[in-house]
């Protein structure tokens, strides 16, 4: 923010470098009064006089309206006991014809005045400016009125183009544009040096637009502190409210909007009518904005609309406590609720219409798509997640790798099956999860959490050859990298980031359409590093003792081929697994067709991550009643 506006103008009456009173108020050999808000004036062996109130004054001015009214009386006295007809001159002599006194930011007290006088926001500048001094002296404050509304018409008016307020009630599209616009003109007032960032970090503070910070934030990021910060920001917003700016057409469109739409769901209205860019906008926010602009009862009066809608709706919630609740159960796990299917508590089918009615009493994100509707309650929904994720890793993404990707998110979390693909994209794209084109789609990235199987997965596959692997060398890896083998199976089969491949035991990172060198490949390294599985067993008088070397396919798959012998001797409800460390497993090895032993998995992924079981490793057990115990790992 430059210094210049400050010096220049326009002005208003107390601003940093304004002249205490107008050129017109100056009158030879009337002497000064001695003001207490002004700083001496710097002459030299005589009098301070009218001629140099009238030049710029420096220093900045403290906000005091109690210390202006009396400073302002004293003015007028001056003037009136030199020449009592000074009283019945004009307001000013200016030609004003073009503005309207809606234009010009009067001090509050000046709205009120001018209200009593019958004068209006439609009054002509040149009417008001025909206005009598004497006219304002006999009202309640008149010399502050008189003083205030002179200073604008002489010396605002003349440069009001150069006004950030001018310039937003012209051409401002967004809130946003009008709480910046506001706040430039408050730092020119207050006459701190302060560059662009400040109006940004002001705006954070105030949440305008932008999400809000503390006072420890915005100064870490300006390098001073947090005292520093509230003492600048409490200047500047010192003044705020005391003047009446013109009111810019997005601000009075935005309540018509609100209005419209009986002050509820105050974040989607704004965004959806454009008079927003950032999503989050809240009731107080928008209050507050307006009391900055001067509009103090009107900010009132929304607050009063507000609260009531509020507690409408909760009357409204209370008396559908019932039907919400059966609502809420009717939401699948993904964020999916179809209205056309939710019962009673008697299994009856709801009303359609009355279930989409209450949607947006239950939940504050509502996205309907004919029957099917997609919401939560301020955070995104798993299904828009899942659209995220997998745009974080591939974009654009065609669009049915993106759906086959959001139903295995499904089927993971056991949820009741998605709606078809033009319903789902449709949900999605409403919830600004994603953003059509022909075939492909694109949309903000969620990054996939670190440390997690999901973003070890696409990793490893992003770093393999043509992007595809076989299940058994990913297990390999798993094994060494210490992973739950348990759980990679279950991530392999309903991971986002993985599609399984045509080819059996081969899987490719989403997005990724391999070529039949980089599929040959694939089974190539599998073949060549695959380590066989093998069983050697024997019965002893009181049990049965075996050697398993772990192979490949042991691993992947969680079982073992053994002789068919061995099979039919093995007990009938499985063995109880019991490890060497004494720890004992609820799952049961057991047998498998006729020749294969199954639900090694657990006891495989315990022996991996805390005795360091390896591919080839061969584990010793020995099997006694219904008990299978480890005894070694070598």
């Amino acid at each position: 923010m430059s210094k210049s506006v400050s010096i220049t103008g326009p002005w208003m009456l107390g601003a940093w470098g304004a002249p205490a009173i107008p050129q017109s108020w100056v009158v030879p050999r009337v002497p000064a009064p001695k003001l207490d808000y002004l700083e001496p004036a710097k002459v030299k062996k005589r009098p301070a006089t009218m001629a140099d109130l009238a030049r710029p004054q420096e220093g900045r001015r403290g906000h005091d309206p109690v210390v202006w009214e009396s400073s302002s009386a004293r003015i007028v006295h001056s003037l009136t006991s030199d020449n009592p007809r000074w009283a019945e001159a004009p307001i000013s002599i200016c030609v004003l014809s073009s503005g309207r006194l809606r234009d010009l930011p009067v001090l509050t007290t000046t709205h009120q005045a001018l209200a009593r006088l019958g004068f209006t926001g439609d009054a002509n500048l040149d009417t008001v400016a025909g206005i009598t001094r004497s006219q304002l002296l006999a009202l309640e404050d008149g010399a502050l009125v008189l003083l205030d509304l002179t200073i604008l018409l002489e010396c605002w008016w003349p440069r009001h183009e150069d006004s950030p307020m001018h310039i937003a009630s012209e051409c401002a599209t967004t809130l946003e544009d009008v709480a910046a616009a506001i706040v430039e003109e408050y730092i020119a007032y207050d006459g701190n040096r302060l560059d662009q960032r400040w109006v940004t970090w002001i705006l954070r503070r105030f949440s305008w637009g932008m999400p809000g910070a503390t006072l420890d934030e915005i100064g870490k990021e300006a390098g001073v502190t947090r005292e520093r910060i509230r003492q600048v920001i409490t200047r500047i917003s010192q003044p705020a409210g005391s003047r009446v700016w013109p009111l810019p057409a997005v601000v009075s469109g935005a309540i018509k909007s609100l209005r419209d739409h009986d002050y509820l769901s105050v974040q989607d209205v704004l965004l959806d009518a454009g008079f927003v860019t950032d999503d989050d906008w809240t009731p107080e926010e928008i209050t507050e904005l307006l009391r900055w602009l001067g509009y103090s009862r009107a900010a009132q009066a929304l607050e009063g609309h507000f609260e009531n809608a509020e507690m409408a709706q909760r009357e409204r919630r209370d008396q559908n406590a019932e039907l919400i609740a059966l609502i809420r159960a009717a939401r699948s796990k993904i964020g999916v609720i179809r209205t056309d299917t939710v019962t009673g508590s008697d299994g009856a089918l709801l009303d359609q219409a009355s279930v989409q009615q209450l949607l947006p009493l239950t939940y504050s994100r509502v996205f309907t798509s004919g029957p099917w509707s997609l919401v939560s309650n301020d955070a995104p929904t798993s299904l828009e997640n899942a659209a995220g994720r997998q745009l974080g890793l591939v974009q654009p993404l065609a669009v049915d790798e993106l759906y086959e990707g959001l139903d295995r998110e499904r089927r993971r979390r056991s949820a009741p099956p998605l709606p078809d693909p033009e319903t789902t994209l449709d949900l999605l794209v409403q919830a600004g999860a994603i953003d059509l084109d022909v075939g492909t789609c694109t949309g903000p990235a969620v990054p996939t959490d670190s440390g997690t199987i999901n973003a070890w997965l696409a990793a490893l596959l992003q770093h393999a050859d043509g992007h595809v692997l076989h299940k058994e060398v990913i297990n390999r890896q798993a094994v060494r990298d210490r992973m739950n083998l348990t759980s990679l199976g279950v991530y392999i089969s309903f991971s986002y980031a993985v599609r399984q491949c045509p080819t059996p035991g081969l899987y490719r990172l989403l997005g990724i359409e391999p070529s039949s060198e980089d599929i040959a490949h694939a089974l190539a390294v599998a073949e060549a590093t695959r380590i066989p599985s093998n069983v050697d067993w024997r019965v002893t008088s009181d049990a049965i003792e075996m050697a398993v070397t772990v192979g490949s396919n042991m691993l992947s798959m969680g079982s073992v081929t053994v002789p068919h012998a061995l099979n039919q001797m093995w007990p009938s409800g499985g063995a109880r697994v019991h490890c060497m460390c004494n720890r004992p497993f609820k799952a049961k090895v057991a047998k498998y067709a006729d020749s294969a032993l199954s639900n090694w998995s657990t006891l495989l992924t315990h022996l991996a991550l805390d005795h360091d079981l390896r591919e080839g490793t061969v584990l010793s057990a020995e099997i006694i009643d219904s008990n299978l115990r480890v005894v070694s790992v070598k």
